[in-house]
């Protein structure tokens, strides 16, 4: 498992994302799916 996650985690850093894309991917989309998960399950 140590192994697994050395190399992702070099996997990771070698896509040289941005602090914005860090935030986007991370934070925002999430955050979006959850909320539009949530408004579809209120309307059913």
């Amino acid at each position: 498992m140590k192994e697994f996650l050395e190399i992702m985690g070099k996997d990771i850093m070698s896509e040289n994302f941005t602090k914005k894309e860090y935030v986007i991917y991370g934070i925002v989309a999430p955050l979006v799916l959850v909320l539009l998960c949530g408004l579809v399950s209120s309307l059913a």
